[in-house]
């Protein structure tokens, strides 16, 4: 015996609620896909951003450090072993690092000028020269002479 017409799943009618379903599912499907792709984008532009960040400010810190020490040791040195452009290299060093943005801001600017700090960086380690990395005090002579 068989089934009536509108039974079947075959039937005209059928057919469309079965497209317009598919079509419901697939758009909802699409929707969800969107809203989580978008929640999982920008959780993982700010963990990038995070960590960019905290590297280029741990490479700021080290250049504006840097700087700041070298311009507390360099009146202890003979002035014809300092050239006196590595003070003025410094000098230029520690303001660039200073004056460098702490904000989050969308600035190009902002990369090149981490880019000159770069450069700058390469010039003062060029003009010491050897004669940093031969006179500076070994870490047992720097230890003794602390006080705490």
């Amino acid at each position: 015996m068989s089934q009536p017409p509108h039974n079947d799943p075959q039937a005209p009618e059928h057919v469309e609620d079965l497209v317009h379903l598919e079509t419901m599912f697939h758009e909802l499907g699409r929707e969800d896909g969107l809203r989580d792709g978008r929640r999982a984008g920008l959780n993982e532009g700010r963990n990038l951003g995070l960590a960019r960040s905290f590297e280029m400010g741990k490479e700021i810190g080290f250049f504006l450090g840097f700087a700041r020490i070298w311009l507390l040791i360099a009146p202890r040195i003979d002035a014809d072993k300092l050239n006196h452009r590595v003070i003025k290299h410094l000098e230029q060093l520690r303001d660039m690092a200073e004056a460098f943005p702490k904000e989050n801001i969308k600035d190009a600017a902002m990369l090149e000028t981490l880019d000159r700090m770069r450069g700058k960086f390469k010039t003062i380690v060029s003009l010491l020269g050897p004669w940093a990395s031969n006179n500076m005090p070994s870490a047992d002579q720097a230890n003794r002479r602390l006080n705490f």
